[in-house]
């Protein structure tokens, strides 16, 4: 068994073999973690964004023709999906405004009739009935809009979903055949230490990274038709506007509401950033931490015969309480920055109640707005194009996490390429030692 063990070593390359005693894994062996001493280079932004695309390219080039032919027209139709609700927000837009106006009107008549409710309640009552009468019909194209755009949601979000399952299994089957070739499953964990928990890697992280990947490509796709189509008719809805009008200086700003929700959103967009850029390394951290005391954990079950006789259950009792502190420490400092992100972001979802009306205030002085629907109308278009700006924001988190997995998987893919590399260049060398043919060459122990 030690000789096979030896035999291994050497022909596949491993650096060296674990110490062993009657062919079992002293408990003492715990293994060197430098990864948990701080962050790599692969944490920087370029790098993470390289690594990301490295991974997502293969899926949609390299696949086979009738995978393609499935994939793509289902991503088409997903964002299809999602272009049909910017559309459909366009429209509730339009919807709201008729809305507001009709109950304007209602009001505006209820306020000029008043002396009537008192003197001739039956004939004040017909006048109101009179105004909405057009409720119904209002309500009904309620319905339509709303019944349009649950179909559109659903049918994004099935196509991107299901989409991200096919990718899932092409990606785990390529993984698996990479995983498994010229025996890099054997190779990885000593030569390479930056492929830890390759298993957790092919079953937890792939699923991350394309239900991940589906989603913010969705949502951001989203975003940039919203911004681009709220965004105009929001500047239209400004027009030209001068500060002379609300007692400023003669200056003239075209599209200022555009102006103050793009201000309003990159402000916030920049603490968010501040605030959340160490989650990155953070979560990255938190996965490898995790991973660790799994493996430790699964270690002790593999080698219960070892480390019992040998009386190793306490020296195990201290590795695990070291695993398992690393990763609380490591857990209270992503609790602590979600909780600034998650108090940055409720101060910033409160105050986008008040500003859209108070940044339309200067443009109800100028004139520009004179019925209360289009107030509404301007607020909506204004919190669209926040909404938009704010994408950055609202997905920060998932970003975060996303740049975290891309890491793992790249250096796993990394690892991987490396393993595949050296063993080629390591059977060169065997066959230029081989002796010339007709020499005998009888084996002289086992051979694999």
């Amino acid at each position: 068994m030690k000789n096979i063990k030896e035999r291994l070593a050497k022909v596949f390359g491993r650096a060296s073999a674990p110490v062993y005693k009657d062919d079992l894994i002293e408990p003492s062996t715990a293994p060197i973690r430098p990864e948990l001493l701080g962050s790599t280079s692969l944490s920087t932004a370029n790098n993470t964004l390289r690594s990301t695309f490295k991974l997502i390219t293969p899926y949609w080039t390299q696949s086979s023709n009738r995978e393609k032919m499935i994939a793509w027209p289902m991503l088409i139709g997903a964002i299809g999906a999602t272009i049909w609700q910017v559309d459909i927000l366009v429209q509730f837009s339009e919807w709201q405004g008729n809305f507001f106006d009709l109950f304007q009107t209602a009001i505006t008549a209820a306020a000029k009739n008043k002396d009537m409710a008192l003197s001739d309640p039956a004939q004040f009552a017909d006048i109101m009935k009179e105004q909405f009468k057009t409720l119904p019909s209002v309500v009904g194209d309620f319905g339509l809009v709303v019944g349009k755009f649950m179909a559109s949601v659903a049918m994004s979000f099935s196509l991107a979903q299901f989409t991200a399952l096919r990718w899932r299994t092409w990606m785990t089957e390529k993984y698996n055949n990479e995983w498994l070739s010229n025996n890099a499953f054997y190779r990885l964990p000593t030569l390479y230490g930056n492929a830890e928990n390759p298993d957790q890697r092919i079953q937890e992280d792939i699923n991350k990274f394309t239900g991940g990947v589906m989603s913010l490509a969705t949502d951001a796709v989203g975003s940039v038709l919203s911004l681009a189509t709220f965004s105009t008719l929001l500047w239209k809805m400004s027009g030209d506007f001068n500060l002379a009008t609300i007692g400023g200086p003669e200056f003239v700003i075209p599209g200022v509401m555009f102006w103050i929700a793009a201000g309003y959103a990159g402000l916030w967009t920049g603490v968010t950033h501040a605030i959340g850029r160490p989650l990155v390394n953070l979560d990255r951290q938190q996965q490898m931490r995790e991973a660790f005391f799994r493996s430790d954990l699964k270690r002790i079950s593999e080698n219960a015969e070892s480390i019992a006789l040998n009386g190793g259950a306490e020296e195990e009792k201290k590795i695990l309480k070291n695993s398992f502190n690393t990763v609380m420490q490591n857990a209270q400092s992503i609790i602590m920055k979600r909780k600034q992100l998650v108090l940055s972001r409720a101060l910033y979802g409160n105050m986008s109640i008040v500003v859209p009306y108070t940044a339309a205030s200067p443009m109800i002085i100028a004139g520009k707005v004179a019925t209360f629907g289009a107030l509404q109308k301007t607020a909506y278009y204004f919190g669209q194009v926040q909404s938009s700006f704010s994408w950055f924001i609202d997905n920060y988190q998932s970003l975060a996490d996303l740049s975290a997995t891309s890491i793992r998987l790249a250096s796993l893919t990394d690892g991987i390429q490396q393993s595949n590399k050296d063993i080629t260049e390591k059977q060169k060398l065997l066959a230029q030692d081989q002796p010339p043919s007709g020499e005998n060459t009888a084996p002289k122990g086992p051979s694999l």
